[in-house]
Parts: C-alpha cells; sequence; structure tokens
C-alpha cells in the first residue's frame, strides 16, 4: 500500500522529471538554432563569432549533463550519452577551425551536431512527453512522427523533383578495420560515374583507427560518434541527399554493375521500396547453391560476380522479408512517408539493433510496397563480423516486437518453405489465381506466385489469400492482390467463387473433427490440373490426405513457435487434379 506521503513524494518527483524534460527541450530547441547561427558565420567566414557560440554550447551542454547523471529513468542514461557525443562533436569542430578546415566546420555543423540535436530532440520528446500516455501516443503516430523526423533535403527534392544526388551511399563500422577497408574499397572501385553519388562514411564509436582511416578517404560526409549506441543506425535519414539510399555493412564486398543494375529496377517500378542482392553467409533464403558461382579469393569473385550480374526480370523476387547486409531504398519511403513512418519507427520504437530488418521490411509491405531480392547480382558479405550474435537475447528481441507490431518478426510464413519448393515445381503458365488460406504473414503462397513469374513467365496469376488470425491481415494485403479476414471455414465457402489453379491451406485444420470434408470441398475448387497443397502439424490428416488422393508427394519443415524458442515440425502434402 502507497502512503499519502510517498503519494506526494512520487507525483512531486514526477512534476519535477516532467519540468526538466520541459526544460531541457527548450535548450535543445535553442542549441539548434545556435549551430544554424555558427554556420551563418562560417559561411560568412566571421568564424572567430562562431568558435564563442561553440564555447557557449559546451558550457551548457556540461551542465545539463551533470543535472541528469542521477537520474535513474532509462531515457535519461540515454541522453547522457548523446550529450557526450554532441560534446565530442564540438571538439571536433573546434579542432577544424583551429586547424583552418572552414568547409569541414560547415559540413560538421550541418550533418553531425545538428542531426545530432534533432535526435536528441525527437527521443526525448517522444519518452518524456509523449510515451505512455495511450492518446497523446496516437496523435504523435497521425500528425506527429513524420514532421519531427523527416529529411528537408529530400522533402525540397520531392516538391521540385530535382535532388542534390542520385543516390547516397553510406557504410557504418564499429571497429573491424580490416573489414571496413575492403568494404570502401571494393565501393570507390565500383562506384558509379554516371551517377550523382555522395558517400557518407559513419564511424559508430570504433577505436581501431576507423576514423582516421575514414579521414584518409575524404568522403562528402564523415560522421564520427564517440559512444557506439543506436544512432548510427538513425542518423543516415536526417543527413541523406540522394532520392535513393544504399546502405552497406562493413563486412559487404561490393561487385561489378551492382549499383547500376539495383537503382535501374528501383525506378522502374515505384512500388518496389528496397531491393536486395544475393550474398552467402546469410539467413532467409537469401543466397544461391556454390555450384551457381565459385571462386577461390576476392579477385575470382570479382571476376565471376562480374559475368554473373546481370538483369533478368524473373529472378527478382518479391519477399515478406528481407535480411539487408547491403540494400537500396527510396529515400522519400525511408525519411518522409506518411504510410511508412520509417525513419521514426526505428528512431523510437527499435531499441536494439536486432531485427531492423524486419521492422523496415513490415513498414514497407504494410504500406504495400515491394522487398525485392534481386537473384540476378552478387556480392560478398562475411557475415556476423560487425555486429555479433553473444551477449544479445533474440527472443526478448522478438517479444519486444511482438508487442509493437502484433507479429512475431519469425512468425508463420515470413520466409518460404526450402523443403517444399524443392519439391513443388510451380508451372502452370496459364495459372490465373492463387488460393492461400490461413499463411501467417504468406511467405509459401507469395513464393508460388513469383515462381510461376520465373519459371513460365507468368505475372498476370492474382494471390488471394485468407486468414483466420486478423494479426496478420496488414502483412497478407501488403503482399497480396486481395486479402481478407474470414472467422470460420463455412464463412470462407459462402464467400469462395470460381476456380483456382493453387490452393494452399496453410493450417487452422488441426483438431479440427471435419477436415476431411473441407479438404475434399477445397479440391473441387481446383482447375484441370490445379494443384492443392496442404500443411498440417497432424501428421494423421496428411496421411489421410496421401491416402485419399493419387500422385500425392511429401514434404516436411519446421516452423518458429510464436515468441519462443522451440520449434513445431510441419507437414505438407500436394497433388495435382
Amino acid at each position: 500500500m502507497i502512503l499519502e506521503g510517498e503519494r506526494n513524494e512520487m507525483t512531486e518527483e514526477k512534476s519535477d522529471n516532467q519540468n526538466l524534460v520541459s526544460y531541457i527541450l527548450e535548450m535543445l530547441q535553442t542549441w539548434m538554432d545556435a549551430v544554424l547561427e555558427i554556420g551563418n558565420y562560417q559561411k560568412k567566414k566571421e568564424i572567430e563569432k562562431g568558435r564563442w557560440i561553440v564555447f557557449d554550447l559546451k558550457e551548457a551542454l556540461q551542465t545539463v549533463k551533470r543535472v541528469i547523471e542521477q537520474k535513474t529513468e532509462d531515457y535519461w542514461k540515454v541522453f547522457s550519452i548523446r550529450c557526450e557525443n554532441c560534446l565530442e562533436s564540438l571538439n571536433g569542430i573546434l579542432k577544424n577551425i583551429e586547424e583552418g578546415e572552414i568547409e569541414k566546420v560547415g559540413n560538421k555543423l550541418e550533418f553531425e551536431l545538428l542531426p545530432f540535436f534533432r535526435i536528441a530532440y525527437i527521443c526525448l520528446y517522444y519518452d518524456g512527453v509523449i510515451k505512455g500516455d495511450e492518446k497523446k501516443e496516437e496523435r504523435f503516430w497521425e500528425e506527429e512522427a513524420v514532421e519531427l523526423c523527416k529529411n528537408y533535403y529530400i522533402e525540397q527534392g520531392m516538391k521540385t523533383g530535382v535532388y542534390k544526388y542520385d543516390l547516397t551511399i553510406y557504410i557504418l563500422a564499429y571497429n573491424n578495420l580490416g573489414y571496413t577497408k575492403l568494404c570502401v574499397e571494393s565501393v570507390l572501385q565500383y562506384l558509379p560515374r554516371t551517377i550523382r553519388c555522395e558517400l557518407i562514411l559513419i564511424n559508430h564509436g570504433s577505436n581501431d583507427g576507423t576514423k582516421e582511416y575514414f579521414e584518409t578517404i575524404d568522403p562528402e560526409k564523415q560522421i564520427d560518434i564517440k559512444i557506439n549506441g543506436l544512432d548510427g543506425f538513425v542518423i543516415a535519414p536526417f543527413i541523406a541527399e540522394g532520392e535513393f539510399v544504399l546502405n552497406i555493412s562493413n563486412d559487404v564486398i561490393l561487385t561489378a554493375n551492382v549499383v547500376e543494375l539495383m537503382l535501374q529496377c528501383m525506378k522502374e517500378d515505384s512500388q518496389i521500396a528496397c531491393v536486395v542482392p544475393i550474398t552467402p553467409n546469410i539467413e532467409n533464403l537469401q543466397s544461391i547453391s556454390p555450384e551457381e558461382i565459385q571462386y577461390e579469393n576476392i579477385d575470382e569473385l570479382k571476376r565471376v560476380a562480374k559475368k554473373f550480374n546481370r538483369r533478368e526480370f524473373k529472378k527478382e523476387e518479391n519477399r515478406v522479408r528481407l535480411l539487408t547486409p547491403i540494400y537500396m531504398f527510396r529515400t522519400e519511403y525511408w525519411s518522409n512517408s506518411q504510410k511508412t513512418k520509417l525513419s521514426a519507427e526505428k528512431l523510437l520504437k527499435t531499441k536494439t539493433f536486432m531485427f531492423g530488418d524486419d521492422v523496415s521490411s513490415l513498414c514497407f509491405r504494410r504500406a504495400g510496397y515491394k522487398n525485392i531480392l534481386m537473384k540476378d547480382i552478387y556480392c560478398y558479405h562475411f557475415g556476423s563480423k560487425t555486429v555479433g550474435k553473444n551477449g544479445h537475447d533474440f527472443l526478448i528481441g522478438r517479444k519486444l516486437f511482438y508487442e509493437r507490431y502484433g507479429v512475431d518478426a519469425w512468425e508463420k510464413g515470413v520466409c518460404w518453405s526450402f523443403e517444399l519448393f524443392k519439391r513443388l515445381l510451380c508451372e502452370k503458365a496459364d495459372a490465373k489465381r492463387i488460393l492461400g488460406i490461413n499463411g501467417g504473414m504468406g511467405g509459401n503462397s507469395l513464393k508460388i506466385k513469383e515462381e510461376l513469374k520465373e519459371r513460365v513467365g507468368n505475372i498476370q496469376v492474382k494471390l488471394i489469400n485468407y486468414t483466420m488470425d486478423k494479426r496478420f491481415l496488414a502483412d497478407l494485403q501488403g503482399i497480396s492482390d486481395y486479402a481478407y479476414y474470414i472467422e470460420n471455414w463455412e464463412a470462407l465457402f459462402q464467400v469462395l467463387e470460381g476456380e483456382f489453379d493453387y490452393i494452399l491451406l496453410s493450417g487452422g485444420l488441426e483438431g479440427n473433427l471435419n477436415y476431411q470434408e473441407y479438404l475434399e470441398r477445397f479440391y473441387q475448387y481446383l482447375t484441370k490440373h490445379g494443384v492443392i497443397i496442404f500443411q498440417s502439424s497432424e501428421k494423421s490428416q496428411v496421411d489421410w490426405f496421401e491416402q485419399q488422393y493419387r500422385g500425392v508427394k511429401r514434404a516436411q519443415d519446421r516452423e518458429m513457435v510464436c515468441c519462443k524458442e522451440e520449434e513445431q515440425i510441419q507437414y505438407y502434402a500436394f497433388c495435382k487434379k
């Protein structure tokens, strides 16, 4: 029981905290104005006047940092780290002033210190004012999120149709200098000369000479973050000036023609939000067999990749989710889109680097955009060399993801079944309709559609998905031609019309006494030579299916259980009518 005195003390503490948040938000706004003022002095070459403002900013930051160091809330601890990073940025600016590097002063002010302050302001405002109040949160995400996090350079480009660069390439590095050098050197080697590009190098708290190495490259923008946290992952949306962005992990080696081909793919279809090449050492079935591309060293890799990298539309596959060691996307969809709110989502909701790929894919697909795996281009990925898994609880991360988005990051249907499609060949050239039922996020039913495009050039087939779990509706709507929620099997049969070339029943019949009747009814909806695929976690049901129909083939795979570490065996059986 809380005594009255304790209640009053808690109320006073909360009030004091709110007052402090309001005061520091005002200070941050003043500091951002001061950065702009220093920039004006820099442009007028009155740099001495700007120097004194830098000293004032340092003193103010140090005072605020001392005040909040006794606070126990997590967001104050993170804010203290941001203060330290801002102080280090100010020190770098003072050094540039002393060395007469006036142009670098302007770059550091505009593209490092100012976005540092913006990020600190947005996060403190959200955590200290908005978070925890349901009505405020709802209003924030509807009205303020995109406006606060928008990229002003891209906003201008969207208005005029003219962007400073065609492409922003950025590389984030945290130690592992050897891998970083291989990555940067490959980018410099294959940087397209016919495309207006800017290179952003982000040193995320390295202590192995990464900062000094980046300085020898002299990129258009270099961001130096003293303390490794999460800001390295979220600063690029604020400072990119390219219409498109290419993000390359520093354990990736770029190969010939990849940048041009990715850009060409994106420009051809405005519904494509993100494209990723195939690479080795990656999950999510995003690689190819070693027989398809062979090499013994980096020089051989570059030669064989140059021959391999050719546009083939049929091999560009829409996916539910993509892992992104290297990926290109439209800057607008990333930073300035009310449909995706991706920059705000990553800044305010992704509390760990884990599942950042899943957040991007989810935001894009729920907005109705495509995540494309380009199986016609190849880059090398060392894998887990820059951000390891040790010390991170992936189950906790999955649960946090579930709390935010209503689905597990590794939920049913997030990826297609390799074992199923190793046996199931989708080659019906005249197929017009695919029916998916209870397929989770729809990975298998989408794969049928993409296989028909790749194998027989069928791009007219329509994908219709039904789900009896409302959690998946938004995701299915993003990857289907049509997607619906349905309450039960009888309700489904009342609305089904016409015939289907492929029917995929992905669960929901376990424990149902009428499963045999339902399967027989679905079989009648097949076109001539149509294919029905039945998935169940109950082996006995699949056994009955095999006994009932001729020419049945079987497969077996494993599926993650939502927000749990265990896996569940899934049995598949399919046959042609």
